[in-house]
């Protein structure tokens, strides 16, 4: 199931045969995520993020970047098809630099997706929207207790500059973490939806919003 799930949102508007484990690069940033202690969550909960981690870097002729990490902890059988394909969309307007995956399982065995397990599919059937499409990925190894890790970049020039933060999901959410770099002649406001306004909190030029143990 490609995730495309929206609940609470921040709105910033601005001015087969499966690789061998032996060979998977997993990121440290993943590892760090799958060595958290697994918290107890009620019976229906199927799986939790444990990281959501979004840059958006807009540089000074408009040109948006936007690096994303996700990491995903199994813990029902339930959640394995729910995990293990993530979706990014994208258009003619919207290019998708690069979208990687990898898994830890519950016996210390890693993967890392590769060419073959990438796939696109046509969001619409409408002639005017027949660019709409969406770059998945499969990640090997999912079970219960895997812990699965994406990354993907994307560019983009919009005629809008309106961006979307969806921290929020159907199921909880450990750790969100939203970062927008703006030159050095831009502002931005935030506007929130369902959730108390967060101040962001400046790092060198850049603003950054965190929420940790989000409810599903």
């Amino acid at each position: 199931m490609l995730r495309n799930r929206i609940s609470s949102i921040l709105i910033a508007a601005v001015a087969v045969l499966w690789p061998a484990a032996s060979v998977a690069s997993v990121p440290d940033w993943l590892r760090s995520a799958a060595q958290q202690p697994v918290k107890h969550y009620a019976d229906d909960v199927n799986s939790v993020e444990l990281l959501s981690d979004t840059v958006t870097n807009v540089k000074d002729k408009g040109e948006i970047v936007t690096r994303r990490r996700v990491v995903f902890r199994i813990l029902r059988p339930e959640g394995i098809k729910s995990t293990e394909v993530y979706g990014v969309p994208f258009d003619s307007e919207t290019k998708i630099n690069y979208l990687k995956g990898w898994s830890i399982t519950a016996k210390g065995q890693e993967y890392e997706a590769k060419d073959k397990d990438t796939f696109e599919v046509s969001t619409s059937s409408y002639e005017v929207f027949s660019d709409d499409k969406v770059r998945g990925i499969r990640v090997p190894g999912a079970d219960v207790g895997t812990v699965l890790g994406f990354e993907y970049e994307q560019r983009e020039r919009p005629y809008i500059f309106q961006i979307g933060w969806s921290f929020q999901l159907s199921e909880p959410v450990e750790h969100a973490r939203y970062e927008l770099r703006l030159p050095s002649n831009w502002e931005y406001r935030a506007d929130w939806i369902n959730h108390a306004t967060q101040t962001p909190v400046e790092q060198n030029g850049s603003y950054v919003w965190q929420l940790d143990d989000v409810p599903p």
